[in-house]
């Protein structure tokens, strides 16, 4: 039996203090990364990195006014979304989760309500294309 589970079982915004956040989920309890800015957005995601990856390239290109810069290898890619350069990530948590990290930056200033912005929008778009998460 699946159980459906929200695809955003942590999305927040992380501050400057170094800490762990525990959220329970009907499918378990999930620990978040250490923190790194106020403006980037990390979601543990429980799909395995590359459909994450996949999704999050089609997901940002539909949000983007242009190209996006795609690098593979390290699965990162970036893209202007409202004059803002937003860069994604996905990395593999273990063999069935991946994280997904966002931000945004406005010529070099983070912005954390596009980060967002762009962070729930992917949310939506996997989990339309994936269905249960």
């Amino acid at each position: 039996m699946r159980i459906r589970t929200a695809a955003l079982l942590l999305a927040l915004p992380v501050s400057l203090s170094s800490c762990a956040i525990v959220a329970g989920t009907a499918a378990g309890v999930v620990l978040a990364q250490e923190v790194l800015d106020t403006n980037t957005y990390v979601v543990q995601l429980q799909q395995p990195a590359e459909i994450v990856w996949e999704e999050i390239k089609v997901s940002l290109s539909k949000q983007a006014t242009g190209p996006l810069e795609v690098d593979e290898a390290l699965m990162a890619a970036i893209g202007k979304v409202e004059g803002r350069t937003v860069t994604a990530t996905v990395e593999s948590f273990d063999q069935k989760s991946s994280r997904l990290t966002v931000d945004a930056k406005h010529y070099g200033v983070a912005d954390g309500e596009i980060a967002d912005q762009v962070t729930k929008q992917m949310i939506k778009d996997i989990e339309a294309s994936v269905g249960n998460l």
